[in-house]
C-alpha cells in the first residue's frame, strides 16, 4: 500500500510537470503536432506515446518511423534537457538540421540512437555532441549525411563505447585518423559506407587490445605501410597471420596475445620485430630460426600447444638439451658455494708453489 502510495505521490511532484512542459514544447515545435496528439497535459508525462519512466520520471524516450520533421535544435533543448532521461531513440522520424552540441544535456543519458534521418555536420560536431552528453556510452548515427569538411578541434572522447557512422559521407583521412586515435576506446566502431579516399599510409600505431574483434585479421593492413606498433591481444581473432604483414616495412611491435589464431608463424616476423608477444592462441608448427625470434623468452608463444623449438622444446618431442635451450645462470646454493670452494683451493694452489719457488731461488 506504502509502495502505491508512493508511486502516485511521485507523479505528482512538480518535477514530473517539468518533464511533460519540455516534451509538449518538443510537440509544439513540430509542423504537424497531432502526430503526437496524446503529448497533453490531460495525461500524466509516463502515459504519454513512447516514454517509460522510472519512479515517476523520463528515463526513456523510444519514436521510431514516425515523420516528426523535427530540426535537431528542437531535440537538443527539448528533449536532450529532461533530466532523467537514459535513452532516447528517434530512428526514421525524419530529422534535420546540423549536429551540434547542446547547451544542456542530461548527465543521465547513455544511449542515443538517431539514425536514417537527414541530419548533417562534421565528425568534430559529432565529437562535441558525444562530449557535451558525458556520460553518453553509445551513439548511433548511421545513414545521415554526416562528414560535412568543417573542423573545430577534436575533442577527446571519454565514456564512447559504440560509434555508428555508417552510409554517411565521411570522405576525408583527417576525420579518419581521428578515429582511430580513440581506437582504444571503442568496443564497436562501424565506418561502412562511406566516401574515405586513400589509405591509411601516415598511420603508425594500430592499438585495439581487449574489444570484442572477431574474425580473421585484414589482410589489407598490409597496406599501411608506415605500420610501427600492431597490438590486437585479448579479442576473438580467428584464421592465421597474415603474410602481407611483411610489407609492413617498419612493423617492429606485433602483440597477438590471447586470441583463437591458427596456422604457423610467418618467417617474416623474426627479421622485423623487436617486441612480439603471440602465447594464448593456436599457433602450430616451428618455431621459425630466422632472426630473433629463437632469443625471445618462452613465455611470448605460452599456451600454443602446437608450437615447437627454440626458445620452447624441440619439435622431435623430446626434451631440450642444454645445447638447445640457453641455460639461465644456476640460483643453487650448493653450486656456489662449489665454484667458491674451487677457487679458494687453485688460489691455495697457486700460493704454495710460489712458495715453494722462493724458498728454492734463496
Amino acid at each position: 500500500m506504502f509502495g502505491l502510495l508512493h508511486f502516485l505521490f511521485l507523479r505528482a511532484l512538480p518535477a514530473i510537470a517539468g518533464d511533460s512542459d519540455l516534451l509538449i514544447s518538443f510537440k509544439n515545435s513540430l509542423a504537424n503536432p497531432s502526430l503526437l496528439s496524446d503529448w497533453n497535459h490531460a495525461k500524466g508525462v509516463c502515459d504519454f506515446r513512447g516514454v517509460a519512466c522510472k519512479e515517476g520520471y523520463v528515463s526513456s524516450l523510444t519514436i521510431r518511423e514516425l515523420p516528426l520533421g523535427a530540426d535537431f535544435s528542437s531535440v537538443s533543448a527539448h528533449i536532450l534537457s529532461l533530466p532523467n532521461l537514459e535513452t532516447l531513440s528517434l530512428h526514421s522520424t525524419n530529422l534535420s538540421g546540423s549536429i551540434s552540441a547542446p547547451a544542456k544535456c542530461t548527465v543521465q543519458l547513455k544511449k542515443l540512437d538517431l539514425s536514417s534521418n537527414d541530419l548533417r555536420g562534421s565528425v568534430s560536431d559529432v565529437a562535441s555532441l558525444a562530449v557535451s552528453c558525458s556520460s553518453l556510452q553509445s551513439l548511433n548515427l548511421s545513414n545521415n549525411s554526416i562528414g560535412q569538411a568543417f573542423y573545430r578541434s577534436y575533442p577527446f572522447l571519454l565514456n564512447l563505447k559504440m560509434l555508428d557512422l555508417s552510409y554517411n559521407k565521411i570522405a576525408t583521412n583527417k576525420d579518419l585518423q581521428w578515429l582511430f586515435s580513440q581506437l582504444g576506446l571503442f568496443q564497436h566502431l562501424d565506418l561502412s559506407h562511406n566516401n574515405i579516399p586513400g589509405s591509411l599510409s601516415n598511420l603508425k600505431y594500430l592499438m585495439m587490445w581487449q574489444n570484442n574483434l572477431n574474425g580473421e585479421i585484414p589482410g589489407k593492413l598490409s597496406s599501411l605501410r608506415s605500420l610501427r606498433n600492431l597490438v590486437l591481444d585479448y579479442n576473438n581473432l580467428t584464421g592465421t597471420i597474415p603474410d602481407g604483414l611483411v610489407n609492413c616495412r617498419s612493423l617492429n611491435w606485433i602483440s597477438l596475445a590471447s586470441n583463437r589464431l591458427t596456422g604457423s608463424i610467418p618467417n617474416w616476423i623474426g627479421l622485423s620485430v623487436s617486441v612480439i608477444d603471440l602465447s594464448n592462441n593456436r599457433l602450430s608448427g616451428p618455431i621459425p630460426e630466422w632472426g630473433s625470434l629463437p632469443t625471445f623468452p618462452g613465455y611470448v608463444f605460452d599456451n600454443n600447444s602446437g608450437l615447437c623449438g627454440l626458445p620452447l622444446p624441440p619439435c622431435n618431442g623430446g626434451s631440450p638439451s642444454k645445447e638447445d635451450v640457453p641455460q639461465p645462470p644456476s640460483t643453487n646454493h650448493e653450486s656456489s658455494q662449489g665454484r667458491w670452494i674451487a677457487i679458494g683451493l687453485l688460489f691455495s694452489f697457486f700460493f704454495i708453489i710460489g712458495f715453494v719457488i722462493g724458498l728454492l731461488i734463496k
